[in-house]
């Protein structure tokens, strides 16, 4: 008889070597397994909208890097009108655009009309800052620049000037100490326009008691009447658009630019001061 020919195991044994391969799950409950066939997790579901939201977040950031967090028509206008003295101040608001709502109610599946219904209310705002009465001050998906024209529907409060200050300072104390927050930062149920107005205020001591309350709407209750997705998901269309908005300046020097839930699409260099510009006739230049 060889030596070496296997030797077969006895029920005692193959009872010890199945118990190699048992995992305990719990106290009192086990699962067998096979040396062949181990028990393996289940594979995760792939989350769609995470990957989706941090893919755009990577984008946003290397915008940030390489062009900053303020768009190329805002630089402009502190430029051209950053020493001007503020001597009137006023906080506006407008019925957001129904396009817009429109969306919102799309991205929520109707429950945003809803939400209104619940809180009682016919519409939610878009704030802002009106200087001198000559510019609108602005965020939506970026901050945003633009000459002032009174809206038919627009509502406004003013705003007492304390101290003098120009617009740079205006918004230099606004931004300080969180700049990526002021600038680019943006959620429309959250991080939104009212956030902003009040910040920029705030910081420059003109807040009072019935400036926030003209300024800040109910949007904790709002969002309790919406589904959980909402917020995140119109925060990754904002971020598209300020990647979209920003790349879009710079590449036209500030010409052509847009703003989501407003009509500031194009040309939105008219409130500044441009350089002359030469012409041509009977062949000679001629500035105009």
């Amino acid at each position: 008889m060889n030596m070496y020919k296997a030797r077969l195991r006895t029920p005692l044994e193959k009872k010890n070597v199945f118990s190699l391969f048992v995992k305990r799950d719990g106290p009192l409950e086990t699962v067998a397994r096979d040396r062949d066939n181990p028990i393996l997790p289940k594979p995760q579901k792939a989350d769609i909208g995470s990957f989706v939201g941090d893919a755009i977040k990577k984008v946003k950031e290397g915008v940030d890097w390489l062009l900053g967090y303020e768009t190329t028509r805002f630089k402009q206008f502190l430029k051209a009108h950053g020493v001007e003295k503020i001597t009137k101040l006023a906080a506006g608001r407008v019925p957001i655009e129904k396009a817009v709502r429109l969306g919102f109610n799309l991205i929520a599946g109707g429950e945003f009309e809803e939400a209104h219904k619940k809180l009682g209310v016919d519409n939610f705002f878009h704030l802002y800052l009106i200087i001198n009465d000559k510019y609108i001050i602005e965020k939506n998906e970026t901050v945003n620049f633009k000459p002032y024209s009174a809206n038919s529907k627009e509502e406004r409060i003013e705003i007492p000037i304390k101290r003098e200050m120009d617009i740079a300072t205006l918004i230099q104390n606004a931004a300080k100490g969180n700049e990526k927050a002021f600038w680019s930062e943006y959620n429309p149920l959250g991080n939104n326009c009212q956030q902003w107005v009040s910040r920029v205020l705030t910081r420059n001591g003109l807040m009072n008691s019935t400036v926030k309350s003209f300024v800040n709407q109910d949007m904790e209750g709002l969002l309790k009447h919406l589904p959980s997705y909402v917020p995140k998901t119109a925060e990754h269309i904002t971020d598209v658009a300020s990647i979209l908005n920003r790349i879009l300046q710079f590449t036209t020097g500030g010409r052509l630019g847009f703003a989501v839930g407003n009509k500031d699409v194009g040309d939105g260099r008219d409130g500044l001061v441009r350089p002359k510009r030469q012409g041509r006739k009977h062949g000679f230049l001629k500035m105009r």
